[in-house]
């Protein structure tokens, strides 16, 4: 798996990219089914499977006093992606300068502009933007006009639970280690 450090540092065009966008924390079993999707999509378009992600998670820089303990570590987290199979991983860095993008500036300039992607997976809950004004309506507005064709993955389900990073955190806070292991499709490690 190829690694930028930026998503300005991509200077050679990348085959048909195919682009999954989210934190990702934790790599769940919902999160491993957009990969699943995006490696699928990329060898059937004979393009390529990109994870764009963001470091450190937002609540961290933007609520500090309220941001909950992540799942996984960067580390962590780069090496399930790439067990996944991901062909290249895009992680930019989040500040309060990165937080101030409006919605439209976002997909301009990461989307359109540093990964030019031509297929976009975002999950149902996906949210962009300068105080999280983007969403699903806007983001389909937008890829509509610029021709980007978007494909927004149902929430994932374990019996009548949506698996999310916020009930596995639960999970592993209560205890209940089998539950966690369930929702993130291995078993939980420190």
């Amino acid at each position: 798996m190829l690694i930028y450090k930026s998503s300005y540092d991509i200077k050679e065009p990348i085959q048909q990219p195919v682009v999954a966008i989210g934190n990702f924390d934790g790599v769940h079993r919902g999160h491993q089914e957009i990969f699943r999707q995006i490696i699928e999509k990329a060898k059937t378009i004979g393009g390529t499977s990109v994870v764009y992600t963001l470091y450190p998670h937002p609540s961290t820089v933007l609520r500090p006093e309220t941001s909950q303990p992540l799942i996984t570590s960067l580390e962590q987290r780069i090496r399930l992606i790439q067990k996944a199979g991901i062909d290249i991983l895009v992680i930019d860095t989040f500040d309060p300068a990165y937080s101030r993008q409006t919605a439209e500036a976002f997909f301009k300039t990461i989307v359109l502009n540093n990964l030019k992607a031509s297929q976009l997976y975002v999950g149902y809950n996906f949210f962009f933007g300068r105080e999280r004004e983007g969403n699903i309506e806007s983001l389909t507005k937008l890829c509509h006009t610029h021709r980007v064709e978007l494909h927004v993955t149902p929430p994932f389900k374990i019996g009548n639970d949506v698996v999310s990073s916020s009930i596995i955190r639960t999970f592993i806070r209560t205890g209940e280690v089998q539950k966690a292991a369930s929702f993130l499709g291995r078993y939980y490690g420190i």
